[in-house]
């Protein structure tokens, strides 16, 4: 019976404090995006501007991918602001293609996403860099 008892107060301490968090941290972006000079989707675009009219035409802007889902605008550890290091960073959202990827040549060569993907999209919309080379 203590057993259960220590349990179930345990998962109520948790489910309290993880409650709080989540409204605390709720109250905060709100008011935080009240204080912008501009819409939090256009803020970036003020000195990134040469990235607009290609990112709105790539799969991420199509599919309202915002930079804050990938980046930190007021930085982090990692390079280009990103929220999670390198591929942990697209495997954030595509990880139906992690184990594939790992297992294929390409993972086993070290080759990582961004050096045939570009996330920001490219002027033909397509998302690969360049066209894979001819098979021989």
């Amino acid at each position: 019976m203590k057993r259960i008892s220590k349990t179930v107060a345990a998962a109520f301490a948790f489910a309290t404090f993880a409650g709080a968090a989540v409204l605390l941290g709720a109250g905060k972006a709100d008011s935080h995006e009240k204080m912008l000079l501009k819409p939090k989707a256009e803020f970036c675009y003020m000195c990134h501007a040469d990235k607009k009219a290609v990112y709105m035409k790539s799969g991420h802007g199509k599919f309202d991918v915002t930079c804050d889902m990938c980046h930190n605008s007021h930085g982090s550890g990692n390079k280009s602001m990103l929220l999670k290091p390198g591929q942990d960073m697209c495997y954030a959202c595509h990880s139906d293609v992690k184990d594939h990827f790992n297992k294929s040549e390409h993972g086993a060569a070290g080759i990582t996403c961004n050096m045939c993907h570009d996330p920001h999209g490219t002027p033909d919309a397509e998302p690969a860099k360049q066209a894979p080379p001819a098979k021989k």
